[in-house]
């Protein structure tokens, strides 16, 4: 049985901090040492771990920086060598008390392919002491109360990210007297809907943020019928951008398949989207851009544990089927440029043999690519 999924593509003060107690993975003190001339590939970091004041995250340099060049023909793997020196930091907490975990790169591959490794260097932390930010234990700043509290609220929920539109008899479909509502006074409220970071030092929203919009009402102060209302949405699933092999990939929400949104028209006047006061001149004419969609279905968890979730099954047994079709909507595409299409698949015990054939509005892809 194989199953898959595919893609288709407030001020704040700065403080120094006092580095207290510091540990330097093993074999730390070998690392920085210029005898050791070839690429260390199983240590490319150095850590260090430092004290903190307030749990949030440090602003952490490297100074006084020396390095030298290394050999580099011997290298298995040289992608999982960082491009520059910025560390990396992570904040955590230790017998209750906010530390700080820094990764330092050991080695840095250059645009010309040689490697450069670090020799010597001086630490400089400095802690943000923004109060909003600090978690201690058991305590948290909330805000004094949710938006929701007061008035009248009417949900509205998106499956996927785009434009939508809000009509006049959607409004009445809500529940609303749309030809009673003063269009300056609509307001949306929402916070994307996708999936939170598991990095708990990663900022949230304690409550509903409101969202800009636009109100097209024909100028009459009044909502009529052919009157409308346009916001962006997120989606519950997110798309990322791959900066490293300059392609798009997705997020799944695996939480929720629909993200929520709330209408509100007896708070005041709403946040609009603004028009740019001095526009500048465009330089540049745009003919084409990337599209990237997905499908992926989140139905079996093969191994019965964990958050790695598979769909469209693909089986030999009777009654089950070897061959899946999926469906993408472009418009206008451009077969003059490459197109590139992953997929993820899994399995759980051996089938027949099948073959793996995609088409892109009707034409045949001969090449594609297998992710495992």
């Amino acid at each position: 049985m194989l199953l898959g999924c595919a893609q288709l593509h407030s001020n704040a003060q700065i403080k120094q901090s006092t580095i207290d107690d510091f540990t330097i993975s093993k074999n730390a003190k070998n690392l920085l040492s210029t005898q050791n001339e070839k690429v260390n590939e199983d240590e490319l970091f150095v850590v260090q771990k430092i004290k903190l004041n307030n749990y949030a995250l440090p602003k952490v340099t490297l100074k006084d920086v020396k390095t030298t060049t290394v050999v580099s023909n011997k290298v298995k793997d040289k992608s999982k060598i960082p491009t520059n020196f910025e560390p990396k930091i992570y904040i955590s907490k230790e017998r209750k008390k906010a530390i700080a975990i820094i990764l330092i790169p050991q080695y840095i591959q250059n645009q010309d392919g040689s490697i450069t490794k670090l020799v010597d260097y001086k630490l400089d932390v400095q802690e943000i002491n923004t109060p909003t930010l600090n978690k201690t234990t058991g305590a948290r700043v909330y805000a004094n109360n949710s938006i929701l509290a007061t008035g009248d609220w009417y949900q509205i929920s998106v499956t996927a990210n785009g434009v939508y539109k809000i009509t006049y008899d959607f409004l009445n479909k809500l529940g609303l007297n749309a030809s009673a509502i003063n269009p300056a006074n609509i307001r949306l409220y929402g916070n994307g809907g996708e999936m939170l970071a598991e990095d708990n030092a990663i900022f949230r929203n304690d409550d509903l943020v409101e969202n800009a919009i636009q109100v097209i009402d024909g100028g009459d102060g009044k909502m009529d019928q052919g009157d409308y209302i346009l916001f962006y949405a997120n989606g519950p699933h997110s798309i990322l951008k791959d900066s490293a092999k300059k392609l798009f990939t997705h997020q799944y929400n695996i939480y929720n398949d629909v993200s929520y949104y709330f209408l509100n028209v007896d708070k005041g006047a709403g946040k609009r989207i603004q028009l740019e006061s001095t526009p500048t001149t465009s330089t540049q004419i745009v003919t084409s851009f990337n599209e990237f969609l997905f499908h992926e279905k989140d139905s079996v968890n093969i191994g019965r544990y964990g958050k790695m979730w598979w769909g469209d099954e693909l089986n030999d047994l009777p009654g089950r089927t070897l061959n899946k079709s999926f469906a993408f909507n472009i418009p206008n595409i451009d077969f003059s440029n490459p197109i590139t299409v992953s997929t993820q698949i899994g399995g759980i015990q051996r089938t027949a043999a099948s073959n793996l054939a995609i088409t892109v509005n009707g034409n045949a892809l001969t090449s594609f690519f297998l992710s495992p």
